[in-house]
């Protein structure tokens, strides 16, 4: 039942508004957070990604297909799939969209804005697994954020 196709038109008008909130909201935090770290440390120190910027574009292509189809599809799998179904069996439907958000979040400790961020993107996600159920929709919402991400450090960098 997981990877059944959602096919109304509900379900579609809920995943590109799950998309809007997912990236204005992300954006959002990224930006406030930048902020919080400008003002209390001074300066903000820039992520590695130099070594993959002047790797060429195979690096592109190699890193956009991890990070654009085989992560989100894993992560979406264990965390909206087998968390969030094992959860809402003993816990209510916001239970257990909190406790799958927290622990997508737990996963993602780099810095605090990826944990901010990964946080938030598990509640959209997992609201929108709960509300189409299928895990299409939000792969294709975790798909596009990490793709993007790395499209962005890579022409950034």
């Amino acid at each position: 039942h997981l990877f059944r196709m959602p096919k109304d038109y509900p379900s579609l008008k809920l995943t590109f508004k799950a998309l809007l909130f997912d990236f204005v909201g992300g954006y959002l935090l990224l930006i406030f957070s930048g902020f919080y770290i400008l003002i209390s440390h001074g300066n903000a120190s820039r992520a590695p990604f130099d070594d993959f910027a002047s790797s060429g574009f195979l690096s592109l292509i190699i890193a956009l297909l991890f990070m654009s189809v085989f992560i989100p599809l894993m992560e979406e799998l264990m965390f909206r799939g087998f968390v969030l179904d094992l959860a809402s069996e003993v816990y209510g439907r916001w239970a257990s969209i909190f406790i799958s958000a927290t622990l997508f979040a737990l996963i993602h400790p780099l810095y605090i804005l990826t944990v901010l961020n990964a946080f938030w993107a598990g509640l959209v996600y997992g609201y929108l697994r709960i509300r189409t159920n299928s895990l299409w929709p939000p792969i294709l919402l975790h798909s596009l954020w990490n793709g993007h991400i790395a499209l962005l450090a890579f022409f950034i960098y």
